[in-house]
């Protein structure tokens, strides 16, 4: 070989770039299971992502006609990130309290949760500052707030003229107050004026929605179902109506409570002439109370009572009975409390289900969020390898193979 050529192919091999084998096929190697871990990642990211989206698109139907709901046995906060109201059918229980879970300050809750009237679906809703001022329907398929009505089906909302303080046995009728207190004929829309309103107004409609119990100036009157004025009286002063199921089941007794008393006890007064009658013997509730309504009736005869303090209860007052028993499970958290009449009517009791803490719109965000974060690293990686193979620089023939001869 002459020495030219010789000196050429020195030079061919010295501009020549040169690949490590053993080096390269390592580094296949580890691409691959690099890749293949990252997809498994995507697939359980995926996964997640999927699970709460197909929940949220098979809603739980609604209960058929007649269809009563239960109680469930214990409730349980909120999730963060619950989806709302609109798909939720029709609800057995609303209720909200202090903390994080039910809006954005502790002191301030703005949201209330419900609970569905046949399954444990919990949903919020952002009411405001509403704090007792919300009622859910008779059949538990709408909820009043001050200011509208939301249809538990769709979410569609419907306005009313201040807050609600009770709903007609049937649906068809609320009462509501701003600076008066109305009777709305939802139907129609049509209103019968019963008065100013005071800090003591509150409503009780009688069992069979013909009578209505309401406070005004200290004093409780009773009109029909158009607020024509039946009969009034003036209890002692500072008593309230002992709440939406104030009315005994016949109709024949009104309950009253004295808010200086130590113990959650009512009085019974007859609606026509407002004298102190007998009336069922509804064991006192003790301990810290600071407010206590009566909801309704069971079909066993007890009455239902939810009083708020430092343990917020639910009871069954069982005329006669020695103590309350205890009809559900509270959060400590639960300020307040408002239950289906249905759903109490019904009797029936299921197990409850408290939610996981992150709820299906939380859930989704989160996913979403991890898998758009490993895509992008996914990116981010492919693009540095590449990077990386244009930086590999030529390796003199010498350095892997000896001089040329």
């Amino acid at each position: 070989m002459s020495a030219g050529l010789r000196e050429e192919l020195r030079r061919e091999a010295t501009a020549a770039r040169t690949y490590d084998a053993y080096a390269g096929s390592l580094l296949k190697a580890r691409r691959g299971r690099r890749h293949a871990v990252l997809a498994w990642v995507l697939l359980v990211a995926a996964v997640a992502l999927a699970i709460p989206l197909l929940s949220r698109s098979q809603p739980p139907a609604p209960p058929a006609d007649g269809a009563a709901g239960a109680l469930p046995d214990r409730l349980g906060l909120p999730a963060f990130g619950s989806r709302g109201v609109a798909g939720l059918g029709a609800a057995s229980v609303v209720f909200s309290g202090d903390g994080g879970r039910f809006g954005p300050f502790f002191d301030d809750a703005d949201t209330c949760a419900l609970v569905g009237a046949t399954a444990e679906d919990y949903r919020t809703l952002h009411t405001g500052l509403a704090y007792d001022h919300v009622l859910l329907s008779p059949d538990g398929t709408m909820v009043a707030v001050p200011d509208r009505l939301i249809h538990l089906s769709t979410g569609a909302e419907q306005p009313i003229p201040g807050a609600p303080l009770a709903w007609s046995p049937d649906g068809r009728r609320l009462v509501a107050a701003d600076s008066r207190v109305r009777i709305i004929d939802l139907a129609t829309g049509a209103t019968n004026d019963l008065g100013p309103v005071d800090r003591w107004s509150s409503a009780a409609w009688s069992p069979d929605g013909t009578r209505l119990a309401y406070e005004m100036d200290h004093r409780i009157i009773v009109s029909d179902a158009t607020g024509r004025t039946l009969g009034s009286f003036a209890p002692a002063y500072g008593s309230v109506l002992a709440g939406k199921g104030a009315w005994t089941p016949d109709g024949r007794a009104v309950a009253v409570l004295r808010a200086e008393a130590r113990s959650w006890q009512p009085s019974w007064f007859d609606p026509a002439s407002g004298r102190e009658v007998s009336g069922p013997i509804l064991p006192a509730i003790g301990g810290e109370i600071f407010a206590g309504s009566l909801l309704g009736w069971r079909p066993d005869g007890a009455a239902l009572a939810f009083v708020s303090g430092e343990h917020p209860r639910l009871l069954a007052l069982a005329p006669g009975a020695a103590q309350p028993v205890s009809a559900m499970v509270l959060p400590s958290e639960v300020t307040y409390l408002d239950l289906a009449d249905r759903a109490i009517e019904s009797g029936q009791v299921r197990t409850g289900e408290p939610p996981f803490v992150i709820g299906p719109r939380l859930w989704t965000r989160l996913a979403t969020g991890a898998l758009g974060v490993l895509l992008l690293g996914l990116l981010i990686r492919r693009l540095r390898e590449r990077a990386r193979m244009r930086r590999i620089v030529a390796t003199p023939w010498e350095t892997t193979h000896g001089p040329l001869v």
